[in-house]
Formats: structure tokens, C-alpha cells, sequence
């Protein structure tokens, strides 16, 4: 117990003489943590839930209470995240906003799931801002519940399946990932234990070339 104690005064003993050594590195942390919370882009999502459903036709051939599984949802699923639904939901958005939105940089940040046991969908959208990810993702889900409107989809969509909007996005009011103060909080953690851990290292090593000249 006793050299516990004495091993924990030196330790305590060594951090107030490499006192200005750990506070530079927590500094230095901090600077760091504080750069990188605040140049790190900021992104929002949304969230909108839709149901999807065969059609009341008449058809020998897709028979309401046969073959529409899981297999269908899911190819559905992907269709929804294909090239030919983003192209035309870029579109929209060009043509109700006048500015340029990147295919690509929208297919990226498109997410569609399946709820398990349901014919429910989510459909998740990454943007800059939170009234970008609202609409983007509500503008989304409308073009699907109305495709059969649109040319381009005939030869992706089959006329038997339907969307219907069941949960419409909300604004989001947090982005996503660690907030500022939490990273800030980490980087200055990290330095404070760097900080102590050179301190011994340097402490350890004065030591021993002490003990080598003795």
C-alpha cells in the first residue's frame, strides 16, 4: 500500500513539473478537435415512409394474393434507387428551383429499406440543410405515388404496383454525427492523456540517463 501511495505521489509529482508540456498538448488537442468540428461538413437527413401496394386489376397474370413477396419489395426497393428515378427527381428539382444538382451526389445520399414483415419503405435523404433534406425526400416519394404519370418510369415500373405516402418527411433539427462540443471535448481528453503519457516518457528517460552517468 505504501509504495502504491508513493508511486501515486510520483506520478502526481511529475505531472506538476511537466505541467506546461500537458497543457501545450491539450491545447494543441483542443485547437486541433476545434478545427476539425468546425470545417467538417455539415450534413441533415430525412425520413419518409411509404407503402407499397398492388392494384385492384383485373389481370390473370398478377393475382393480388400470389407473388407479391419480399423478393418484389425488394426489387422495388432498388429501383427506387436506380439512375432513372434519381434523374428524374433532379430534374424536378431543377426545374422548381433553377440550380444544378449533381445525379451522383443524390444517388449517394438516397437510402431505401424495407420494414421487415411490412410492404413499408423508408426512403432516408442526406442534404446541406435541413429544408434541402425535407424536400428533397418529400419531392421524392411524391414522384413515386405519382410515377404513373411519368414516361420515363413505364419501363421500370410495373402498372400493377403503387406507392402511397404514409409518413411525409419533417424538417430535421439536428445534423448528423457527433456534435461540436462532444468532438471538442474528446480532442482535449486525448491531449490531456498524450500530454501525461510524454510527460512520463520524458520523465522515465531523464532517469535513466541519470542512473547511466551515476
Amino acid at each position: 500500500m505504501h509504495e502504491e501511495t508513493l508511486n501515486l505521489k510520483e506520478l502526481f509529482a511529475i505531472i506538476i513539473k511537466r505541467k506546461l508540456l500537458i497543457i501545450g498538448m491539450i491545447f494543441l488537442a483542443t485547437v486541433f478537435g476545434l478545427v476539425n468540428a468546425y470545417s467538417r461538413p455539415i450534413s441533415f437527413e430525412a425520413e419518409a415512409t411509404l407503402r407499397l401496394t398492388p392494384k385492384p386489376i383485373e389481370s390473370p397474370y398478377y393475382p393480388l394474393d400470389e407473388g407479391f413477396t419480399r423478393q418484389t419489395i425488394l426489387t422495388y426497393v432498388e429501383i427506387v434507387k436506380s439512375r432513372t428515378v434519381a434523374q428524374v427527381l433532379v430534374d424536378k428539382i431543377e426545374a422548381d428551383n433553377a440550380r444544378k444538382i449533381s445525379l451522383e451526389n443524390i444517388r449517394r445520399n438516397i437510402t431505401v429499406q424495407p420494414i421487415k414483415d411490412t410492404e413499408l419503405i423508408k426512403i432516408n435523404v442526406k442534404a446541406a440543410t435541413p429544408q434541402d433534406a425535407q424536400y428533397f425526400v418529400n419531392t421524392l416519394a411524391d414522384i413515386l405515388v405519382k410515377h404513373q404519370g411519368e414516361p420515363r418510369f413505364s419501363e421500370v415500373f410495373q402498372s400493377y404496383v403503387e406507392f402511397r405516402m404514409i409518413d411525409p418527411a419533417v424538417k430535421p433539427t439536428t445534423p448528423l454525427g457527433q456534435s461540436k462540443k462532444l468532438s471538442i471535448a474528446i480532442a482535449a481528453v486525448f491531449g490531456l492523456f498524450a500530454g501525461t503519457g510524454l510527460a512520463l516518457v520524458m520523465e522515465y528517460r531523464n532517469r535513466n540517463r541519470k542512473n547511466n552517468i551515476a
